[in-house]
């Protein structure tokens, strides 16, 4: 009698992004073994995104003092549905995590270091990546940039100098 297929099996990779003071999202991205149909087209990475706060600018509003009642308050209702989304969003991963270690394919949630990330750009457009456990990731600007470093034999600076801020590293 054959086993029965996990729902995890496809399942090579999976990142939770919490949000703080200076990114609105949380990030739940799934990066598959093998690609799925997303509506008409295949994809390896599926991923589920919810805004924490807003980010417009009221350009009619004159900046009010910085303790200005409501403007306080304002930031203290934002932080407490940061906090309270994140909680859930925790809650959640744990969940799946209990669910996949029941199974042989067991799903264990990577969460970037932000304090470590660093600018780049790994296509077109210039984003913030970060290295988690296992990848390089830049979970935020499509196309997503995963990059697993255990199949990276060699990485490569060039045009490094002390006096410098930038320089170009590739990886093979």
């Amino acid at each position: 009698m054959p086993r029965p297929r996990s729902q995890f099996q496809n399942i090579k990779y999976a990142f939770f992004q919490e949000a703080d003071s200076k990114e609105l999202l949380i990030v739940l991205h799934f990066h598959l073994k093998n690609e799925i149909m997303v509506g008409k087209k295949k994809s390896k990475d599926v991923q589920f995104v919810t805004q924490v706060g807003e980010e417009h600018i009221k350009l009619s509003e004159v900046r009010r003092s910085a303790y200005d009642p409501d403007e306080l308050e304002d930031e203290q209702r934002e932080r407490e549905k940061r906090n309270r989304l994140n909680k859930m969003f925790t809650k959640f991963v744990k969940q799946v995590e209990n669910a996949s270690s029941k199974t042989r394919h067991n799903v264990d949630f990577d969460s970037p270091y932000r304090a470590l990330g660093f600018h780049g750009c790994p296509t077109k457009t210039m984003v913030m990546l970060m290295p988690t456990k296992d990848c390089l990731v830049d979970l935020i600007e499509p196309p997503f940039f995963i990059l697993d470093t255990h199949e990276v034999e060699i990485v490569y600076f060039e045009r490094v100098n002390a006096n410098l801020k930038n320089f170009d590293m590739t990886f093979v």
